[in-house]
């Protein structure tokens, strides 16, 4: 999977135009991003971070995704992650 892809399956399982996504033009603009999707265009990782964190992207999440290989460390970790915010509110130690 690629970065433009990725960043697209993002997009649309927010329910999001690329407009939105990009913060009405602010982060990058439309036609340029329109590049990025189609993986015409590279992104700078300023512009991928700021991307993330307006669209409330956790970067470990994104980066985790990149590799087809990584998909199941992805899923260990989100369910790690769950333990871990359960046990706390359990007070379990």
């Amino acid at each position: 999977m690629t970065i433009g892809e990725l960043l697209k399956e993002y997009r649309i399982s927010q329910g999001k135009n690329q407009k939105k996504f990009i913060n009405d033009g602010m982060i990058v603009s439309q036609s340029y991003y329109s590049k990025v999707e189609k993986n015409a265009n590279k992104i700078t990782v300023d512009n991928l971070v700021d991307l993330l964190h307006y669209n409330n992207i956790p970067i470990w999440e994104f980066f985790s995704r990149l590799n087809s290989n990584d998909d199941l460390r992805h899923q260990q970790i989100k369910d790690f992650n769950n333990m871990m915010i359960e046990a706390y509110y359990e007070n379990n130690i």
